[in-house]
């Protein structure tokens, strides 16, 4: 029987027993991202006043073997009424995607399909045929971020070399 937590994405990283962040992506601040209801769940009045809390406990991170995002509910303007909605996709298994793309328009949070008023936009699909403008059910969208295509940049190394790890361990890891 194998032991827990002995997966080979695990240990497809510089040093074994920790996990080297990449990159921590900063969401756009603006007032059209502030109350966007889907990008910032905060309930109206609140979403001015609120944001600010929010956007303290909101990431997207990008780790050595996986991605890790973390979205925020509130209920109401106070730390008691919120809750963290954490979700982590490690590179061999759930987050394993064609290469990560920042498309211009023709995204769901793309205002009339080209204006961009909640900030930039990352995406990747299972198969590369899918991620394009005709598919936005199999893409899959990290929005509202200031700087899209450094987080693509780090998410397509990190898979890379995470992959190359767990299904070629002669590989260099990362370091």
């Amino acid at each position: 029987m194998q032991k827990t937590g002995t997966s080979a994405i695990y240990k497809a990283v510089s040093t074994p027993g920790t996990l080297k962040e990449l990159h921590n992506a900063e969401f756009e601040d603006g007032i059209c991202r502030q109350c966007h209801p889907i990008l910032t769940p905060i309930p109206a009045p609140f979403c001015c006043t609120a944001f600010e809390m929010w956007n303290r406990r909101a990431y997207t991170r990008v780790y050595e073997n996986r991605l890790e995002h973390n979205r925020p509910l509130i209920t109401w303007p106070c730390n008691d009424c919120m809750h963290d909605w954490v979700s982590v996709g490690y590179f061999d298994k759930g987050a394993k995607f064609v290469p990560w793309v920042r498309p211009t328009a023709c995204t769901p949070f793309h205002t009339c399909c080209v204006v961009e008023l909640h900030g930039e936009v990352a995406a990747t699909a299972r198969k590369g045929w899918q991620n394009n403008c005709l598919f936005p059910c199999y893409r899959t969208f990290v929005p509202g971020l200031k700087d899209a295509q450094a987080f693509c940049d780090a998410a397509n190394a990190a898979q890379a070399t995470a992959l190359a790890a767990v299904y070629n361990p002669a590989v260099q890891k990362m370091g």
